[in-house]
């Protein structure tokens, strides 16, 4: 056989299996990565936490009223409204973030160097993008969210993780629609986006 014909066969061979193990690592419904994927983000990013000194946060994510969704319009605009959130939340995260589902209607996402202020301001862009979402045949969705800084005292990243879903599930009794952080309530989530909103505005001003 002719060497080159043999290389081409093995160059397709190769991306083959690189689409083959691009499909395990990604959820086939919301086109994010996989739970299990994320668990070795997981374990790799707070590692790098512990060596590096480099703050990470987690931002769990919940659709509200998903299963109204489901009983009124049937599992595939279910599906597709999975995908459109998890679309939008993937578009406004930085391409240094894991995004994944986490399970059913749930996402979750580590943020690599940031800090409390910065998670605070990134669930509200997250939480405001996704109520704008115009998702064809469908009812407005929404979400809730919480969020926590890894700490030193932290153990491993699901400790984080923990943290950042309790604060979620306060969200969610609270009112949905909202964000909630480990380390500071909803209060403090609005008092920060408003500082941000007014210096982005005042920036804009001394720009023009």
């Amino acid at each position: 056989m002719n060497p080159w014909h043999k290389i081409i066969e093995l160059e397709q061979e190769l991306d083959k299996l690189r689409n083959q193990v691009s499909e395990l690592s990604h959820d086939c419904v919301s086109g994010l990565l996989s739970r299990a994927t994320f668990e070795e983000a997981l374990e790799h990013a707070f590692s790098g936490n512990r060596r590096l000194n480099q703050p990470s946060g987690i931002i769990m994510i919940d659709i509200d009223h998903f299963k109204r969704v489901n009983d009124e319009h049937g599992h595939l605009i279910g599906d597709g409204v999975i995908f459109s959130v998890a679309q939008c939340i993937k578009r406004y995260c930085r391409g240094t973030d894991t995004v994944a589902r986490y399970g059913g209607e749930e996402f979750v996402a580590i943020l690599v160097n940031t800090d409390i202020v910065g998670l605070a301001i990134q669930c509200e862009r997250l939480r405001a993008a996704v109520e704008m979402l115009d998702i064809k045949g469908n009812p407005k969705v929404t979400i809730s969210l919480g969020f926590a800084l890894h700490s030193q005292e932290d153990k491993d990243g699901w400790a984080v993780v923990e943290r950042a879903d309790a604060a979620l599930m306060r969200a969610k009794a609270n009112g949905r629609n909202r964000v909630e952080g480990a380390e500071i309530g909803y209060d403090e989530v609005l008092l920060v986006n408003e500082i941000e909103r007014v210096a982005a505005k005042d920036s804009g001003s001394e720009s023009r």
